[in-house]
């Protein structure tokens, strides 16, 4: 079986140079660390590390919407979708929190797709307004629980990196734990959970 290569990356939550595994190389440690960073992204839905632009598409309800990362630092732009296309929003029109929740009133929506469009907008659609939005999210330095996660389970994967039950070398077997055989242990549950926000990707 081969283990997943992961380039060295600003994905790593962690530089693979934090690990101390003196017998491991340090390609191994990146692949561990990226094993680690991708259960945390995965399983949080979360990217923590800072991202200055990213785009996204999104369905708006009748007072905003939700983007899928935070926390957000910042919103560059939103545009919403009209019969001519894409027609960037006066700032004035949205408000947002540092969750990544984006106020935007249907009157204010109704009144941009009006001036962009060719002929009256209609009402709000049960579906909502398309809407596009750059912006800025996550953290200059990756919050410290998260950063210990990922060390421990880097760690863990250079111990078992097959996430098996039971190793033998010749007439010596080691049988591991079940937290050492791919399951998260309850500790690192409780703090990925508490950024595994419902409803929040």
């Amino acid at each position: 079986m081969t283990t997943p290569q992961f380039a060295a990356s600003d994905a790593m939550l962690v530089a693979p140079s934090t690990i101390t595994a003196p017998a491991f190389t340090p390609a191994q440690m990146s692949t561990a660390v990226g094993v680690a960073s991708a259960m945390i992204t995965g399983y949080t839905g979360r990217s923590f590390v800072a991202n200055a632009s990213d785009t996204v598409t999104l369905t708006a309800s009748a007072d905003g919407f939700q983007l899928p990362q935070y926390p957000v630092t910042a919103i560059t732009s939103v545009s919403i979708l009209t019969d001519t296309g894409w027609v960037v929003c006066d700032p004035s029109t949205y408000s947002s929190d540092e969750t990544g929740w984006v106020t935007m009133p249907m009157s204010a929506m109704n009144y941009m797709v009006e001036l962009g469009s060719t002929t009256p907008a209609p009402l709000l659609p049960d579906y909502g307004w398309q809407v596009q939005v750059v912006y800025s999210h996550g953290y200059t330095t990756v919050p410290t629980d998260i950063a210990a996660v990922c060390t421990h389970l880097a760690t863990q994967y250079l111990d078992n990196p097959f996430g098996s039950i039971e190793q033998k070398v010749g007439e010596i077997a080691d049988r591991y734990a079940p937290q050492r055989a791919g399951d998260l242990e309850p500790w690192v549950t409780k703090i990925l959970d508490r950024y595994a926000d419902v409803g929040v990707a």
